[in-house]
């Protein structure tokens, strides 16, 4: 299994493509008046005129590892007022760029920034690149609305622009969308407002639901306290006076999320769970695999595979080595890996299959550590 290769619910995509459009009022892009004196995020509350905190230009977002963070706005000071950083906003009619940042210290992989929602009627879209970069680019917002990015070889990192039209009361989503499914739908559809909810709730941390062990926990999202323009299919305004209340009202919150439960019948083997997003003390980038014994639905290990090194906690079980298992090996992408081999000869390390490139220009080498894990050691699969 490939460190770099993680499943992505459906549902991220949809949720970062409506969350943004609340981002509209982000700049408080339908009323200036918000520049008059410093903004001060403690004090400040939306009205119609300006339903979001001023956003100033440049917009930019930096690419990030970080759970959540993956499309940062670096503005820790809106999080308590927008509930994610994953969304910039500004005004339709002013000449906006949206500068898109890929490196480090953000991010030690490559990506792309490609649309995958925007305003029907918009230019220069959609924002495709050929392949993955680091680096910088730039789009110009045109028409107002909604615009959402998505890296195309990570797909749950998302992020979102609202280009606001300062001639409507709210935070502006714009009258249609190209949506995700490549149909053009109007604002105010329940698809859209739902997926609007989920972007909040993935892209805040504190927004996800933290389970007990052994009691009830009250879980309660929060999402921007501003009012929200969307449309009917006719083009008839649909006004949301908060979009907090609504959400809240609509969905039922706060729920009560129950302690989790061993299933009532007995399994074979032992099985795996992949938690992208789990963070491990003293690592930098988040991942886990945990193991259960399925004939007791315990756990019997779990392994942090977020950076170079890797954390393995106690094993219960007698350790098999891993080749010909259900988990054969697993493979890390290496920078410049012929250097990195040399080194691993140096120390003493024994490889089942030495450093060689193949006729597609992969880099490639085998070795098994102490404990029988077969571990595959790649360069290129990033091209």
């Amino acid at each position: 299994m490939r460190r770099k290769l993680f499943g992505l619910p459906a549902l991220f995509l949809l949720a970062t493509v409506v969350g943004t459009a609340s981002l509209a009022g982000l700049a408080g892009a339908s009323s200036p008046s918000s520049g008059n004196g410093k903004f001060n995020a403690a004090t400040w509350k939306p009205t119609l005129d300006a339903p979001l905190p001023p956003m100033e230009a440049p917009l930019s977002f930096h690419l990030s590892d970080q759970p959540a963070y993956w499309y940062d706005n670096q503005r820790t000071d809106l999080e308590g007022i927008l509930h994610t950083r994953s969304l910039s906003a500004a005004v339709a009619g002013v000449p906006t760029k949206v500068k898109f940042e890929i490196g480090e210290p953000y991010t030690s992989q490559t990506h792309t920034v490609s649309s995958i929602v925007w305003p029907v009627g918009a230019k220069g879209v959609p924002f495709i690149q050929q392949g993955s970069f680091a680096g910088e680019t730039e789009f110009e917002l045109s028409t107002p609305g909604l615009y959402v990015f998505q890296c195309r070889v990570h797909p749950y990192m998302l992020g979102a622009v609202v280009n606001d039209d300062p001639t409507t009361p709210g935070a502006d989503l714009g009258k249609k969308v190209h949506w995700i499914d490549g149909t053009d739908m109007p604002t105010s559809a329940d698809e859209i407002l739902f997926i609007v909810s989920k972007f909040f709730i993935v892209t805040e941390p504190a927004n996800w639901q933290y389970y007990s062990p052994d009691h009830p926990v009250v879980w309660d999202p929060q999402f921007p306290a501003a009012p929200v323009m969307t449309y009917n299919a006719d083009g008839s305004p649909n006004l949301i006076p908060n979009l907090n209340d609504y959400f809240h009202q609509k969905y039922h919150l706060p729920q009560t999320l129950n302690p989790p439960t061993k299933p009532d019948v007995q399994g074979v083997g032992e099985f795996f769970v992949d938690t992208q997003f789990e963070k491990s003390a003293g690592k930098d980038k988040p991942g886990s695999i945990t193991t259960y014994d399925a004939s007791t639905w315990e756990m019997t290990r779990k392994m942090f595979l977020p950076g170079i090194n890797m954390n393995f906690s106690d094993s219960k079980l007698a350790l098999a080595p891993t080749k010909g298992r259900m988990l054969d090996h697993i493979g890390f992408e290496v920078r410049d890996l012929a250097a990195f081999c040399r080194k691993l000869e140096a120390a003493g390390v024994k490889f089942d299959v030495p450093y060689m490139k193949e006729p597609s220009g992969i880099g490639r080498a085998l070795i098994t550590d102490p404990w029988g894990t077969s571990i595959e050691l790649t360069e290129g699969f990033n091209q």
